[in-house]
C-alpha cells in the first residue's frame, strides 16, 4: 500500500494529517483507494486509522479527504464519518 500526504491540520497541540492510499487489486488489474488519518504531536503518531480501500475513484477519494480535513475529523472518529458518507452517497 502506498500513501500520499493530501492535507494537514493544526488541532490544538495536535496536527491531523490525511493521506490517500493506494493499493491494487490482488490480479493488478485495478486500483483501490483509500483514507489513512495520523494524530500527530511533532513527529510522534499518537492515533491512527486506516479506512482501507473505499473506491476505485481517485477523485472522489480526494473530495472525501477534503471533506474530512475540512471538518477536522480525527483517527477515532474516521470510521463513523465515512460510514455516515458512503450512506449518503458521497464517498
Amino acid at each position: 500500500m502506498m500513501k500520499a500526504h493530501m492535507s494537514t491540520v493544526q488541532a490544538g497541540d495536535f496536527e491531523l494529517r490525511y493521506y490517500k492510499t493506494t493499493q491494487p487489486s490482488a490480479d493488478g488489474s485495478m486500483t483501490f483507494h483509500g483514507v489513512y488519518v495520523a494524530k500527530c504531536s511533532g513527529e510522534h503518531i499518537i492515533e491512527q486509522a486506516d479506512s482501507g480501500p473505499i473506491g476505485e475513484d481517485s477523485r472522489q477519494v480526494d473530495t472525501v479527504i477534503h471533506s474530512l480535513a475540512e471538518n477536522t475529523v480525527t483517527p477515532m472518529v474516521l470510521y463513523e464519518v465515512l460510514d455516515e458518507l458512503l450512506s449518503m452517497g458521497q464517498a
